[in-house]
């Protein structure tokens, strides 16, 4: 399976069960968009970037990966057509990492 049948898959799941009529957007998108109030929605994206897949560790600083993985999820919101405001990170490494 690749990735886009495993989001072909997952949209249909998630589609057999109820979800909010504010979700306009949702699965399979570069971004969700939920509306909050008339005429404003909000433009949510999140994405992972895995060592050894999108970056090596040692080929590449804190610096420079924090600024890739702001990129990749900006270029979501972008292409959406939004602006964005705010930005939350998610980081998942091995304790010997912290060390170094």
């Amino acid at each position: 399976m690749n990735e886009f049948d495993f989001i072909k898959r997952l949209r249909e799941k998630a589609q057999s069960r109820r979800h909010s009529p504010r979700v306009i957007n949702g699965i399979g998108d570069d971004a969700s968009v939920i509306n909050q109030r008339a005429n404003r929605d909000l433009i949510v994206t999140t994405d992972l970037l895995v060592e050894g897949v999108d970056f090596y560790l040692e080929a590449i600083s804190a610096r420079m990966l924090g600024h890739k993985a702001l990129a990749v999820s900006l270029s979501d919101i972008a292409a959406m057509g939004a602006r964005p405001l705010w930005s939350l990170l998610s980081i998942g490494m091995p304790a010997e990492t912290w060390r170094n």
